[in-house]
């Protein structure tokens, strides 16, 4: 996902944005390429290095659209077979609870998406925004 943005001043600058991660709140932060939980709040200091399916379990998740509904299916999918990883329910079961604790153990209070029924979840990004970096263009 790339966005150009373009700032009118006494000279016209164009940026291309690219998205490195994103914040949960005012002190916790995710890098997508690096994998990084990161809750550098005043009182606590925690930094969690989540594994490879983890990471892409969470930025597939952050990347999704907002509000609707993603099958475990699509989810398999995406996550694992589209990385030549082998996909079963079980897997998505016992990654999902495992990032779920993750997010807690870095201070996480209200988790961002949520099981609908037996086949999938719904992911609410009201409360996440998309952290960007960007190269001047021109």
């Amino acid at each position: 996902m790339h966005e150009t943005i373009e700032f009118s001043s006494s000279r016209l600058c164009r940026f291309d944005l690219k998205p490195y991660g994103y914040s949960f709140s005012s002190s916790i932060i995710y890098l997508c390429d690096e994998k990084l939980l990161i809750n550098y709040s005043k009182n606590f200091l925690v930094r969690i290095q989540l594994r490879k399916t983890m990471g892409n379990l969470l930025t597939f998740f952050l990347e999704s659209s907002d509000g609707n509904f993603i099958s475990d299916d699509e989810i398999m999918r995406r996550v694992w077979e589209d990385n030549e990883l082998r996909a079963s329910t079980h897997r998505l079961w016992q990654v999902m609870k495992n990032l779920r604790y993750k997010l807690i153990d870095a201070g996480m209070t209200d988790v961002f998406f949520s099981r609908t029924g037996r086949n999938g979840f719904v992911v609410n990004l009201s409360e996440v925004t998309t952290l960007y970096h960007g190269n001047k263009i021109g």
